[in-house]
């Protein structure tokens, strides 16, 4: 087996904690697509919202943890580059993952979605690439799709 065969794709969303206020708070949740979700991908499974802690990701149909702390900020690239994002804006979209995408957070609302009532700090919907910094909400496992 080459080197490459086992490569694993790092920090494909470009995830990064700007701040942590306390301990990560993570909940098990199971993978329902059919593909690897990687690490730091946000994900919506089992009702809760988060970014895969996984360093390999969670691999199709098997459980792993996710970082649901909403004491932190976050940035990543895992956007509609389309949207425009807002600093202040509350709350934002997410779509979730599917079988061969990933998911991806929306500035508005619409059938489908989640919405997650998570604090937007930054963002940049017009760079290459686009990103938002914000603040996830607290939860409790009960968000579901409109």
């Amino acid at each position: 087996m080459g080197a490459t065969d086992n490569a694993v794709p790092v920090n494909a969303y470009n995830f990064t904690e700007k701040k942590q206020f306390g301990e990560p708070v993570a909940v098990e949740v199971t993978n329902s697509t059919t593909r690897t979700v990687l690490f730091g991908e946000t994900v919506f499974f089992d009702g809760w919202i988060g970014n895969v802690m996984e360093q390999d990701g969670i691999a199709a149909g098997a459980s792993g943890k996710i970082d649901v702390n909403p004491n932190r900020h976050v940035s990543m690239n895992q956007v509609d580059a389309a949207d425009t994002f807002a600093a202040g804006k509350n709350p934002i979209y997410f779509l979730p993952q599917t079988n061969s995408d990933p998911g991806e957070w929306k500035d508005t609302g619409a059938a489908g979605l989640v919405t997650v009532k998570a604090e937007v700090i930054g963002a940049a919907p017009a760079a290459t690439p686009a990103y938002i910094e914000y603040k996830p909400p607290y939860q409790n496992g009960d968000l579901v799709t409109a």
